[in-house]
């Protein structure tokens, strides 16, 4: 028998990072993966794993063509299929233990390493290291690799902290003091969006304090509501059946649904509130407010941006008539469609067109 489902057997679990290192035949897949609504079905095969494995090194989708001998299509197809299959249900069995598959899928884990700027300018990492850094945190975009932070770049950090000004920096590194800045503020954001490191050095990064807010009681009912909210119609009927104790089979049968769909609008409602918490608890700074003086031509730019942004977010999600298909946009479609709105309401009063997770609002 194979190892992994040996493990499986004995109730152990498999790291993710295992089985990417020993890619097991399909035939062992189908029981790893099993597909609930088709047994026989093959919801993960070997072939897309060793794309995911690829991918998660950081090769570009033409890399890992010429690699597998496949052809560009059938590498974004197999990315596709299986980014959407753990998306919506990783087994219990398995636990994410890559950074980088993490952020694909939205699962918070805990990093090692590097956590504070101080310590990257303190050691002073090669360019090899921050790649390395780089595609382990996560930031595995095709084709753009060279955006990862140099060491060329910390050392601009560096020179910065020791209060030299940009003319200094840029006559010793042979650049014009404008592109030092800019610099700069380019690999402070990098840093801080694709290695997930704090900014704690004051001299090179002031984050702007938030107002002090009176501290407020929550109302457990109106978080409750709340939480609903983001449900589909669809998934809050099954769900509120689902928390008051009832079984898959028992909410089937009082709604006159199949076990398969009630099954998966619980999935589809837990991958929701997975994302709802991650973005409310695990990104705290969300929630402050931010102030842009913008122009109107500035905020219909943003609204057309926007337009483009919920096509990419839906671009996988196949719409099917009878199809819960609104239920498994990720939260994310939620937030883009209330800033749509209130992009419009600037600029025209009200809303004139409206993204899915609105459509039905007045």
């Amino acid at each position: 028998m194979n190892k992994f489902l040996e493990m499986k057997e004995r109730g152990e679990t498999i790291l993710f990072s295992d089985l990417l290192e020993d890619i097991p035949p399909n035939y062992v897949l189908v029981d790893l993966f099993p597909n609930k609504c088709n047994p026989a079905h093959l919801s993960v095969s070997r072939s897309a794993l060793e794309v995911l494995k690829l991918r998660l090194k950081g090769f570009t989708q033409l890399e890992i063509a010429e690699q597998l001998g496949l052809s560009p299509s059938q590498v974004a197809s197999r990315a596709k299929d299986v980014k959407n299959t753990l998306y919506m249900d990783v087994p219990s069995y398995f636990r994410i233990d890559i950074p980088a598959l993490g952020k694909i899928l939205n699962v918070p884990i805990e990093l090692t390493g590097y956590k504070l700027l101080s310590e990257l300018l303190r050691d002073m990492p090669s360019d090899e290291e921050l790649m390395r850094l780089f595609i382990e945190r996560g930031a595995t975009r095709g084709g753009k690799l060279k955006l990862a932070p140099t060491n060329k770049d910390l050392q601009l950090l560096q020179m910065r902290t020791q209060k030299q000004s940009y003319d200094s920096i840029g006559k010793a590194m042979g650049m014009e003091p404008k592109e030092v800045r800019h610099q700069i503020s380019l690999t402070l954001h990098r840093i801080s969006r694709d290695l997930q490191i704090e900014l704690d050095i004051p001299e090179l990064f002031k984050p702007r304090m938030p107002s002090p807010q009176p501290e407020q009681v929550k109302d457990p009912e109106l978080e409750k509501e709340k939480r609903l909210s983001i449900l589909s119609d669809c998934q809050r009927e099954v769900w509120e059946l689902y928390e008051q104790g009832k079984n898959k089979s028992q909410i089937a049968k009082l709604l006159g649904k199949s076990y398969s769909v009630v099954a998966e609008h619980i999935r589809s409602a837990e991958r929701r509130f997975r994302e709802y918490d991650h973005y409310c608890a695990v990104e705290e700074r969300n929630k402050e407010r931010a102030f842009l003086s913008l122009t109107r031509g500035e905020v219909k730019i943003i609204i057309k941006a926007l337009a483009l942004y919920e096509r990419e977010l839906e671009q996988d999600i196949t719409r099917r008539t009878g199809d819960d298909w609104i239920g498994k946009l990720p939260y994310e479609c939620q937030i883009v469609a209330d800033l749509y709105d209130k992009a419009q309401t600037v600029i025209y009063g009200k809303p004139i067109t409206r993204m899915v997770p609105n459509i039905n609002e007045e």
